[in-house]
């Protein structure tokens, strides 16, 4: 845990307002959020301590992009 724990959780929160997904599919909740600039996503994935980061499938000519996601309990402790 970071010393602008507090800080970097509101960021987040506001920036999964916009960015972010929460879907359910077959009993499987997911939550996720994918954009260009990998620092914030592994922002996302190293105070949120939950979840995977990796590239997303782009079509060709577009900017790169990332994605961090969590599932199942993991969905919870976030929500938490």
């Amino acid at each position: 845990m970071n010393n602008n724990y507090k800080l970097d959780i509101s960021y987040i929160a506001g920036l999964f307002d916009v960015k972010g997904t929460i879907s359910h599919r077959k009993k499987v909740w997911k939550m996720e959020m994918s954009m260009a600039d990998r620092n914030v996503i592994e922002l996302v994935h190293e105070t949120l301590m939950v979840g995977t980061v990796k590239p997303k499938k782009v079509p060709t000519g577009m900017k790169p992009q990332w994605r961090w996601r969590c599932t199942f309990r993991d969905c919870l402790q976030v929500c938490k």
